[in-house]
């Protein structure tokens, strides 16, 4: 991808909205990925991911970012004890 020039550094556009996909995770990674749609593209603009986390936790962080939300994006999988 680098080499077809689809990574580049993006900045944040203050003027749009941030959607969040977030891959849910407490043994393995909890990821969120912070995006904004320009056009046909799909720009990530910021992510992080951590393991052994709370709820509260990930909210706080979402809630720390300047970002103005339009929508979050869940996957989740059950695990039957």
């Amino acid at each position: 991808m680098n080499e077809e020039g689809r990574i580049t550094k993006l900045y944040y556009d203050k003027s749009k909205l941030v959607s969040c996909a977030v891959d849910l995770g407490w043994d393995d990674d909890f990821a969120i990925i912070f995006f904004q749609m320009s056009g046909n593209s799909v720009n990530i603009i910021d992510c992080h991911s951590d393991n052994n986390k709370t709820l509260s936790y990930w909210a706080d962080y979402i809630k720390s970012k300047p970002y103005k939300y339009d929508l979050l994006l869940f996957h989740v999988q059950l695990r039957i004890f």
